[in-house]
């Protein structure tokens, strides 16, 4: 049986990383260790909904069998979109 595959959405003005800055700031590692694959998608920063939830599906559109999506606010919308 496959790993299950997460996928953390970051919000409006989120960011997959900045700096030295993760938005999920350790969440990707912790699953990792656990045999968790982790995919965290690069969305339009400040686009619409539409723009985002687009972005997200494409991204997502080769992923085989279900993922399990965890969002943080404006993510939630994008992936419930």
């Amino acid at each position: 049986m496959a790993a299950p595959t997460v996928v953390l959405v970051y919000g409006w003005l989120g960011f997959r990383r900045i700096l030295f800055w993760d938005y999920f700031r350790g969440v990707p590692a912790l699953y990792a260790e656990m045999g968790i694959r982790t995919i965290v998608p690069d969305l339009p920063w400040g686009g619409s909904t539409r723009e985002r939830s687009a972005s997200l599906a494409d991204q997502l559109s080769d992923e085989p069998g279900p993922v399990h999506m965890i969002a943080h606010s404006m993510g939630g919308i994008d992936a419930r979109r």
